[in-house]
């Protein structure tokens, strides 16, 4: 079997489940057109279209005379997704974790298993990472299970496997914090602030303070996101701390939030790197906010003046360029993926 990247012709747009069940009802659909079904359907826990859309583009990709190694291990990620989603509850995850691994075992089977096992061992990996930490019921592994269960868009069952950790440690800070992530991952802010408040009170520390930067914000509060945010920065000034005061910022009603925030960063982390340098990544981070929360024209403001910095990697900024593009044609309704 060769294998090599195959080219695929413009596709249909999928912005809406009408749309991802149109692609998956059609007689003939791309690669691309399945995979962006598998976003859309995964972003509505449409757990039934994953499947159909995962499946139809492995068949898509197999058939092919030559195989794309990457596009397989996407398209079996999408259905092994699937597979997990057809747990409704925590005590079925495991037979769901099985289901998985028997399908992955067949991909693997019909793509050659030295190519198989190679492409598809990260995704065999995290499956039995999952299974593995669901059988050790302590509040440490199911805390890990919680945060794992999030990055697959399971944060339903994630919530679950919090919330047996809190009930095994109820003093467990990671317990309660990565239980309140969950929380307002699925809309339950106000659960989420409970415990969240309790946290705080316990621990002041970043891991908290961001969650519930986070969770303020989810609750229309974005001047107490900002000083939480402010809090969790001056506690552990770090990137992911940074995000978390930009994107409260750039809610505010007050348009000069977000320069104050610039400055604040800034401050606090001066002396860490070159001021030149802490200056340009600073402003990155703010364009990306700013993308984040739709507001493109100030986005497109902030990476013009950008460019004119040295320091600035220039990689990043056309990644910022492309995104802000990328998000102008979405809201105008003429994506091509």
């Amino acid at each position: 079997m060769r294998h090599s990247l195959d080219v695929e012709g413009e596709a249909r747009r999928v912005e809406t489940v009408s749309d991802a069940e149109a692609i998956v009802s059609s007689e003939r659909a791309g690669f691309a057109e399945l995979m962006d079904t598998v976003r859309i359907a995964r972003q509505n826990q449409r757990w039934d279209l994953v499947d159909q859309a995962g499946e139809r583009a492995m068949q898509e990709v197999l058939r092919s005379s030559t195989v794309s190694i990457p596009k397989v291990v996407e398209a079996a990620r999408a259905i092994v997704l699937a597979r997990l989603g057809r747990a409704t509850n925590l005590g079925e995850l495991p037979a769901a974790i099985v289901d998985a691994q028997a399908r992955l075992s067949e991909i693997e089977a019909k793509v050659g298993p030295e190519e198989g096992g190679q492409s598809l061992g990260d995704t065999r990996y995290w499956l039995e990472e999952l299974r593995l930490l669901h059988s050790d019921p302590t509040a440490p592994s199911y805390t890990q299970l919680c945060s794992k269960l999030r990055k697959i868009d399971r944060s339903d069952l994630g919530a679950e496997a919090a919330a047996h950790a809190l009930e095994l440690d109820p003093d467990s800070v990671p317990a309660r914090t990565t239980l309140s992530a969950a929380l307002i991952d699925i809309g339950q802010v106000h659960r989420a602030l409970a415990h969240l408040r309790k946290a705080w009170a316990q621990e002041q520390t970043a891991y908290v303070a961001n969650p519930y930067s986070r969770a303020l914000l989810a609750e229309g509060q974005p001047e107490q996101a900002v000083t939480m945010a402010e809090n969790a920065f001056e506690l552990d000034a770090g990137e992911y701390s940074a995000r978390t005061l930009l994107a409260a910022a750039v809610r505010a009603e007050d348009r000069d939030a977000i320069e104050r925030a610039k400055e604040f960063i800034l401050e606090h982390s001066r002396g860490t790197t070159d001021e030149d340098e802490e200056s340009a990544w600073v402003g990155m981070l703010a364009a990306q906010a700013l993308i984040d929360a739709g507001l493109l024209d100030e986005a497109e403001t902030a990476v013009a003046t950008l460019l004119d910095d040295p320091k600035a990697p220039t990689s990043r900024l056309s990644q910022l360029r492309y995104r802000i593009r990328h998000e102008r044609r979405k809201a105008q309704g003429r994506l091509a993926v």
